[in-house]
């Protein structure tokens, strides 16, 4: 007999499947020759995550409340915190009065007058907020009608001799801000009395100074002025004469007298020295030192009202010359080359002219004219000074502002002068023995190089 027997499929499931289908019998046989097939279900990759929490409370800004702060301060004074409230209020809403806080200090400064604006700072959990507050710094003297001047008078301004200064008339009076005045007792004020001195002629300054104090929400500010009157010492003059200054002047130098000075006898029996505030008549007597003569000067001094007069004599002393270069040979035009006259080279571009001046060098009235402007080879006066000891003199007159000046061998500056348009005496200190030179920057006319001896 033919048995058909149908295959038995033994099948496989995940536990996760066998939890989806339940229990099955391994020998079960099914009834259907088509099986329905079993999904297998699809597994979600696991990701990683994180854990937010939410926010926590931060501080969102601070409220101040200064209505009961004092806020106007006087120079000086150090601000007050006290009556300042502030809150401090966060993120969930809440608020809370803070005394924690703190200020910059840059931004109050109790020396400088007017309105500043102080920065107040608070800090919770990393989280600044600030706010300003506006005080106002203010000087006392603007509270106050405060002393602005002082005037002082007295009747008595002229003083003799040895006489003391008196001040039982003086009257001081101290003018204020608002246009009143107010008459002061001689304890109230201050006389410097010091400089005056009645033994000596002369307008004395006397300083006279009131301070008065002010006192305002405990500070204290001074206030000074100060003014001063004047009184004047009289002696009588009785002579004057000219004690100490040069009198003598060489021959082609300036004629200064800047150094004189003059002595007053007074009839108390005072005596002064001046050097200045006397008058002379020395350019009347004198137009310049070409001239080798002597003459008396007159001085004049006039003091209230009184004129006294002295003389001195002034010499000019002659001029006696060692001539070192000899004489000079005049010339129309400019040397074309370099031409040796003695121990002068006239350089090329130079002329060697008479002198049309007046100057009393008529012994040697003999001029040199430099008048191009160039280097110191191209336009100088060469000489040697082998018999000179220590110093040349070179008597020359220029167009204002022009130079001369004396170079060594080796073009090294020795002393230069500014020349005046008259003749003046030029004296050039030497280094030692050796060739030198004289250089102008132009315009320049030399009469006379040399030494002079007395």
């Amino acid at each position: 007999m033919e048995i058909n027997m149908k295959k038995r499929k033994l099948l496989a499931f995940p536990l996760i499947g066998l939890a989806m289908l339940g229990m099955m019998s391994c020998g079960e046989e099914k009834t259907s020759d088509t099986l329905t097939p079993i999904q297998r279900p699809t597994t979600t990759p696991v990701q990683s995550s994180t854990i937010e929490e939410p926010e926590g409370v931060k501080l969102s800004n601070i409220t101040i409340d200064d209505t009961k702060m004092k806020k106007t301060y006087y120079e000086g004074q150090d601000i007050d915190f006290t009556g300042l409230v502030v809150n401090a209020r966060y993120t969930d809403g809440t608020v809370k009065q803070v005394t924690d806080y703190t200020y910059d200090e840059s931004t109050y400064n109790p020396n400088q007058k007017g309105d500043q604006f102080v920065k107040i700072i608070y800090t919770d959990d990393g989280v600044t907020k600030t706010r300003s507050i506006h005080v106002l710094v203010k000087t006392v003297l603007d509270s106050v009608n405060n002393v602005v001047g002082i005037t002082a008078k007295t009747n008595k301004t002229s003083y003799k001799y040895n006489e003391e200064l008196d001040l039982s008339d003086l009257t001081v009076t101290a003018f204020y801000e608002d246009g009143s005045t107010k008459l002061l007792t001689s304890d109230q004020y201050t006389v410097s009395k010091e400089s005056f001195n009645s033994k000596m002629r002369g307008d004395y300054e006397i300083g006279v100074t009131f301070k008065e104090d002010y006192t305002v929400d405990g500070v204290t500010r001074s206030c000074e002025v100060e003014t001063c009157f004047f009184a004047s010492v009289v002696l009588n003059m009785d002579s004057i004469k000219v004690t100490k200054g040069t009198s003598k002047f060489l021959q082609y130098s300036n004629i200064d007298i800047s150094d004189w000075e003059v002595e007053i006898t007074y009839k108390e029996g005072v005596k002064e020295v001046i050097t200045d505030g006397f008058t002379t008549d020395l350019k009347s007597k004198f137009k310049d030192s070409s001239e080798a003569k002597s003459d008396n000067v007159n001085v004049a001094f006039t003091y209230n009202g009184v004129t006294k007069n002295c003389t001195r004599t002034v010499e000019i002393v002659k001029a006696n010359k060692t001539f070192t270069a000899g004489l000079i040979d005049i010339t129309n035009t400019p040397a074309s080359e370099d031409v040796a006259v003695g121990k002068f080279v006239v350089n090329k571009g130079y002329i060697v002219s008479n002198d049309s001046q007046s100057c009393g060098c008529q012994s040697f009235a003999r001029s040199v004219i430099l008048n191009g402007a160039g280097t110191r080879d191209e336009y100088s006066i060469e000489f040697d000074a082998t018999i000179v000891e220590n110093r040349v003199t070179v008597v020359a007159a220029s167009q204002e502002g022009s130079e001369i000046g004396l170079y060594d061998a080796d073009g090294n500056v020795v002393k230069t002068y500014k020349v005046g348009t008259t003749l003046q005496r030029y004296t050039f200190e030497l280094k030692g023995k050796g060739k030198y030179y004289i250089w102008s920057t132009g315009g320049v006319s030399v009469y006379f190089i040399g030494t002079y001896v007395m």
